[in-house]
C-alpha cells in the first residue's frame, strides 16, 4: 500500500472490513485516509462489534474515536451505525 501512496494513487470510495483490533484497524484507517480523494467516501465494517469480553484495544470504536478525534475537522458523518460511512472534505 505504501507505494499507492507514494504514487498519489487516490479512491474514490474505500471499503474497511478487516481485523477487529484496535491498532489493526487504526493503520488501515490512516492508510486509506491518505489514499482517499476528497469527496470520496470512506465505509467502516463493524464499527459497533463487541466481543462477550473485550478490552478497549480489542474493539475497533477505540480507533474509529481516536481518528475522529484527529480528523474531525476533515470529514462529514453520512451515516453512523454498525457502518460508519464519512465523506472526506478536506
Amino acid at each position: 500500500m505504501s507505494d499507492m501512496i507514494k504514487d498519489n494513487i487516490k479512491f474514490d470510495f474505500i471499503y474497511i472490513d478487516g481485523s477487529h483490533k484496535c491498532l489493526d484497524v487504526m493503520c488501515d484507517i490512516i492508510q486509506a485516509w491518505e489514499l482517499l480523494d476528497v469527496g470520496g467516501i470512506l465505509a467502516l465494517d463493524d464499527v459497533a462489534w463487541r466481543p462477550e469480553t473485550y478490552t478497549d484495544f480489542d474493539i475497533p470504536i477505540k480507533a474509529v474515536q481516536l481518528f475522529a478525534d484527529k480528523y474531525y475537522k476533515r470529514f462529514k458523518v453520512l451515516d453512523n451505525g454498525y457502518r460508519l460511512f464519512v465523506e472526506k472534505i478536506k
